[in-house]
């Protein structure tokens, strides 16, 4: 009787072993270490990978909610968005992300960071729709940084002692961003509700 109870439990419990899904792994294009490319449908963890130089993370997706939580030590890679498309930094390191969405996704890493786009004023920055990180950037000199952002909530959180940190309900506002050395670059992260830009 309880050699009987044991092979059923074992038999169960293969069962249940099967029919759970493998992690999404990663599509490799170009050199092994440097790119990848993922996809799915609703929530995935993905496959552990490592990222050997800085790189940019390209994402797009259907269904009104996307959102990539880090489950690693490696901080980066993070969004919250309600966008159909953004991207996000990722610094060197070995990650584990966790993929939160409605409907079908992509994902591309590629190394390369994104440089800051040119504004009206002869300002230059960031934008983009819900959180995600941003690269390392500098100013020669201590500046005074403009957001704008609709939505009810803008949140910057930098990495660095001398950076900026914003947490508001307004749709915008400024504050002082101290001289990063070069190499000395900033790391940040927005997070906002909706549509978000940042300008030096």
């Amino acid at each position: 009787m309880v050699l009987g109870s044991r092979r059923r439990m074992l038999f169960v419990l293969a069962l249940v072993l099967l029919v759970v899904p493998a992690p999404a792994r990663p599509s490799v294009r170009g050199n092994a270490q440097d790119r990848f490319t993922f996809r799915g449908s609703g929530g995935k963890t993905l496959a552990p990978f490592h990222v050997r130089k800085p790189s940019t993370l390209h994402w797009s997706a259907a269904g009104g909610l996307f959102q990539i939580f880090t489950r690693s030590a490696s901080s980066g890679g993070s969004v919250n968005s309600r966008a159909a498309s953004g991207a996000t930094y990722m610094p060197p390191g070995r990650y584990s992300l966790r993929v939160n969405a409605i409907a079908a996704w992509r994902i591309t890493i590629a190394p390369g960071i994104e440089h800051p786009r040119s504004f009206a004023g002869g300002l230059v920055g960031f934008s983009g729709n819900g959180g995600r990180e941003l690269p390392p950037f500098s100013t020669k000199h201590g500046t005074t940084l403009r957001w704008r952002a609709s939505g009810g909530l803008f949140q910057l959180f930098s990495k660095g002692l001398n950076g900026p940190d914003v947490n508001s309900q307004a749709s915008h506002g400024t504050t002082y961003m101290d001289a990063q050395a070069p190499g000395d670059g900033q790391r940040t992260r927005i997070v906002a509700d909706l549509l978000a830009t940042l300008r030096a």
